[in-house]
C-alpha cells in the first residue's frame, strides 16, 4: 500500500511537471506567433524564445519518457508475481514432457527443475512479504524445528 501511495505521488508530480512545461511552451509559442505577425522574427527576443522552446521541448520529452518508464515499471511490478506463476506453469508442462529425465535428458530436467525451484523461492519470498503462508503447507519439518526451538528457549 505504501508503494502504491508513493508511486501515485510520484506520478502526480510528474503529471504536474508536464502540465507546467506544456503551459510554458504554449506561452512561448503564442509570443513567437505574435512576433511573427509583426515581422520581428530576427529580433533577439525571437531567437531567445526559439532556444528556450527547444530546451522546454527537451525537458518535456525527458519527463514524459521518465513517466512512461515509471508507469511500465509499476505494471511490471504488479505483474511479476503473476508472470512467475505463469512461467512456473509452462516450465512444469515442459518438465512433464521430457522423455528420459533420469537418462540422456537429465541435464535438461535439472535445468528446468532448477528454474522452477528458483521461481518458487521468489514466489515464497513475495508471499512471506505479504504475510501469506499458503506455500508453507505441509512443511512439518521446519514447523517442528520451530516448535522445539521455542520450547528450548522457555
Amino acid at each position: 500500500m505504501a508503494q502504491k501511495v508513493l508511486y501515485e505521488i510520484e506520478v502526480d508530480a510528474k503529471f504536474e511537471d508536464l502540465k507546467k512545461l506544456q503551459t510554458e511552451m504554449d506561452g512561448l509559442r503564442n509570443r513567437q506567433n505574435e512576433l511573427s505577425k509583426t515581422n520581428q522574427k530576427g529580433t533577439s527576443e525571437f531567437q531567445a524564445n526559439k532556444i528556450a522552446m527547444k530546451e522546454l521541448q527537451a525537458q518535456y520529452r525527458a519527463t514524459s519518457k521518465q513517466s512512461e518508464v515509471n508507469r511500465k515499471g509499476a505494471i511490471d511490478l504488479g505483474n511479476s508475481y503473476n508472470a512467475l506463476t505463469e512461467q512456473n506453469r509452462k516450465l512444469s508442462i515442459q518438465l512433464r514432457q521430457i522423455q528420459d529425465p533420469l537418462g540422456k535428458d537429465k541435464k535438461l530436467f535439472d535445468q528446468i527443475a532448477g528454474s522452477i525451484n528458483n521461481n518458487t523461492d521468489k514466489l515464497k519470498q513475495m508471499d512471506n512479504a505479504m504475510g501469506r503462508q499458503q506455500r508453507n503447507v505441509g512443511n512439518y519439518g521446519s514447523a517442528c524445528l520451530l516448535y522445539t526451538s521455542d520450547a528450548a528457549d522457555e
